[in-house]
């Protein structure tokens, strides 16, 4: 996991499908059990991703730290990731 206060790009994968979720966290820890917590009480913003929560259950879905990054990079590398991640694949 990261150490405390280093910003990272998380990725939230469904195993089952393969598509992925991205976002970037200035507190990635905190940030996961968020994210969690939306979409365990069905308010996530995206709905594609939260319809397959409710389907398959939070055993079809991962999260990990896709890369560690400086705060200030945050929002260029997760330009990169949904620009170079097939379409069709992304929940974003």
């Amino acid at each position: 996991m990261c150490k405390k206060n280093e910003s990272a790009i998380i990725a939230l994968r469904n195993l089952i499908s393969g598509k992925v979720y991205f976002f970037k966290s200035k507190l990635p820890e905190n940030d996961i059990v968020n994210e969690r917590f939306k979409l365990d009480l069905n308010l996530h913003s995206c709905k594609k991703l939260q319809e397959d929560y409710e389907k398959t259950g939070l055993e079809a879905f991962q999260f990990e730290v896709e890369e560690k990054t400086l705060e200030k990079d945050l929002s260029s590398r997760l330009d990169f990731y949904l620009k170079n991640t097939d379409k069709t694949k992304l929940y974003n």
